[in-house]
């Protein structure tokens, strides 16, 4: 979890269960009165921790993809043992 997301709320279940295409939509429909309801969250309230939920899930992707192109995979290693058969 990030430090930004509280454990236990509406938010941290968007960021555990979704991907950013699934929230992105989300943003674009009418909110869900059930989870309204499960929440205790107004529309504005659960649009705001979708959003806070996208965010999250967005620099972490950006940092792996940040991490992939810093810290590439070895290939000496594979070239390596493939040599020696």
């Amino acid at each position: 979890m990030t430090n930004q997301i509280q454990e236990n709320t509406f938010a941290a279940a968007c960021f555990e269960i979704n991907t950013i295409e699934d929230l992105e939509i989300a943003l674009k429909e009418p909110v869900d009165i059930l989870d309204m309801r499960n929440w205790g969250l107004s529309e504005s309230e659960l649009r705001d921790q979708i959003k806070l939920a996208l965010s999250a899930l967005k620099a972490l992707r950006k940092k792996v993809l940040i991490k992939k192109l810093l810290y590439p995979p070895s290939t000496s290693f594979r070239l390596e043992n493939n040599r020696s058969k």
